[in-house]
């Protein structure tokens, strides 16, 4: 295979993080499933822009540590549970690009390579669900592998069109396999946000851009309401018997100690994803039992950056910002706990940072789309 041109990926990421910016909230409107919290495309977003910030970062003429260092942007800086499984696609990938051959097809390894990020996502995912994004990677690698298996002279860009089309139409069929889906009359949101991704990579390969699709949710999702026995008073999650937190963290371990990890976090609760590799993983689940998470983690190497939602919360103040958008916000940067605690008490929205700890692309990002705020100003 021929090399691979890290302008293509720098392209692809910029492309992609526009994309995605442009769907966010499209995206959110459709986010039903596993919990309706409306924040798949602000998920996805954020962890594919900290991969572009990552490759943007990279400067060294190695096209393979490149694509490393594009991975591993979107393993550290994944949100959420669709960020998570997106960053495993990603990593697996380009590690079969990476390991690509110089005498192997371009296309045949696309094709291959698509199918690799399909296994490695349903393989991390405790129990994949079909009607999800997972499904609709699998039809766009079924369709890729099929192009070269056919065409002899298919090229690459061949292969990605053909693989988002028929992400498209895999699309389409999500509702007809997930109840939840079904009862809401949406398609899937990680699904949309696959479809958004591959037709972005598409154009990275041709300059054309895809025909414009309808909105996939013409009206905006409204998050389930918090009824009695089932809110942030007695700890209960979105449905009733479900989970009530959200636990995610990096986790610095051994590969040897992963199969041990998902075992303990498994009986946890659900919405499991451990992802990663080479000693550093993003662990995702959702519970009831924060402390049992936490510890499973510790059990298994050293967790850090340790992020816990309350749904309900979450919610609710999804729930209010709807209600009460508007508004100016100011988001500082701080370079120490002191000027932290100042801005904080003039009631500037606070991103820690310090020497040589520059604040990120999507930590501001995020900052922005948690503030609800029609106008941001930014120190």
């Amino acid at each position: 295979m021929a090399e691979v041109k890290l302008d293509l990926f720098r392209r692809f990421g910029d492309l992609a993080t526009d994309a995605l910016a442009s769907h966010r909230e499209e995206i959110d409107a459709l986010n039903v499933f596993p919990v309706p919290d409306s924040d798949t495309g602000t998920n996805l977003y954020l962890t594919i822009a900290a991969a572009r910030d990552r490759l943007r970062e990279f400067t060294g003429p190695d096209w393979r540590e490149g694509l490393r260092a594009f991975s591993r942007g979107a393993l550290l800086g994944a949100r959420g549970n669709s960020g998570v499984i997106l960053a495993e696609m990603i990593g697996a990938l380009l590690r079969r690009l990476i390991q690509a051959t110089e005498d192997e097809r371009t296309a045949t390894v696309f094709a291959d390579a698509l199918r690799s990020a399909g296994n490695a996502a349903y393989a991390a995912v405790g129990e994949p669900q079909e009607g999800t994004m997972l499904s609709v990677l699998r039809a766009a690698a079924d369709a890729a592998e099929a192009c070269v298996e056919i065409d002899e002279t298919a090229r690459t860009r061949d292969v990605m069109s053909v693989a988002a089309s028929a992400a498209r139409a895999a699309l389409a069929r999500t509702q007809e396999q997930l109840p939840a889906l079904a009862a809401a009359g949406v398609v899937d949101a990680g699904g949309r946000g696959i479809c958004v991704l591959l037709d972005a990579f598409e154009t990275a390969l041709t300059g054309r851009r895809p025909s414009p699709q309808k909105p996939m949710a013409s009206t905006p999702h409204i998050p389930i309401p918090i009824q009695t026995g089932m809110g942030a008073a007695d700890g209960h999650a979105l449905e009733p018997g479900g989970p009530a937190y959200e636990v995610m963290y990096l986790l610095d371990a051994e590969d040897a100690a992963i199969p041990d990890l998902r075992k303990r976090l498994q009986p946890l609760g659900d919405s499991l994803v451990v992802v990663g590799g080479e000693g550093i993983w993003n662990v995702h689940v959702h519970v009831d039992d924060v402390g049992a998470a936490i510890e499973a983690g510790i059990n298994a190497g050293r967790p850090h950056r340790i992020h816990v939602t309350h749904f309900a919360e979450q919610i609710a103040g999804q729930a209010h910002r709807h209600a009460t958008r508007g508004g100016r916000a100011v988001i500082a940067f701080a370079a120490g706990p002191g000027l932290a605690e100042l801005f904080r008490g003039a009631g500037a929205i606070v991103i820690e940072g310090g020497p040589h700890r520059r604040p990120t692309t999507s930590e501001l990002l995020e900052a922005i789309t948690a503030s609800g705020a029609d106008e941001v100003i930014v120190l």
